[in-house]
Order: structure tokens, then sequence, then C-alpha cells
């Protein structure tokens, strides 16, 4: 899923390895925020979690999305805390970023046309 992130605009700042897992730090500035950007938080767990039967289970990936002030870093909310486990995370980031994906397709029906017509 973060592909998906990272088609919009956002860019890698940092990631930690924590004893309890990975972290990665991504940030979005869009320009309809003017004000605010967007920081998305993943986080995985080091080791998959045991079932009563000692069978690993994957825990996937959790995606905390915030939103900060440009000016201080200050927090100004958070949309979502989700894992990347079900449909939720998926329709939450079309939710909430849907002027960026229209504009995603807008670009690639564009080029589409543009290569047809130089060839």
């Amino acid at each position: 899923m973060i592909e998906e992130f990272l088609k919009i605009g956002f860019k890698f700042s940092k990631s930690e390895n924590t004893g309890a897992g990975f972290v990665k730090e991504y940030s979005y500035y869009p320009e309809y925020l003017k004000d605010n950007h967007y920081t998305l938080v993943t986080f995985r767990n080091h080791s998959p979690a045991k079932t009563l039967d000692g069978d690993s289970v994957d825990q996937g990936t959790d995606y905390r999305l915030y939103v900060h002030r440009n000016s201080d870093g200050s927090f100004v909310s958070s949309p979502f805390q989700l894992s990347d486990k079900g449909i939720y995370l998926e329709q939450n980031f079309k939710n909430i970023f849907k002027n960026e994906l229209i504009n995603l397709n807008r670009k690639k029906q564009l080029n589409k046309i543009l290569t047809y017509e130089n060839n």
C-alpha cells in the first residue's frame, strides 16, 4: 500500500528500528492544505504473532496518518490509524486523497495521448 502513497507525492523522511519493530515516516505537502502537511508513519513488528497452536501469523503493517502545521510542526488531526489487513486502509486512502488520485489518473491519460501522438 505504501506505493500508493508514494505515487501521489509522499516522500520518505526517516526510519527507525525500535525494540518493538520498524518505523518509517513519510511527508506530503499538498498545495491545497497551504498551512498544513501530512505525515504518514508506518509500523511493522519485528516478529510475527503466535497463535495458541504456536503458528506464526503475519500482523501486517500499521499506517498512521497525521496532519501537522507547516509553521511549527504541531499536531492538527489524525484522519486514520489502520492496519493494512482488510479493506479499510485502502478505502480511507481513496476518500482522503481523491483529488490526488484524480490528478494522477489525468496525468496517466495525458501521457498515453502524448505517447500515441508522437508515434
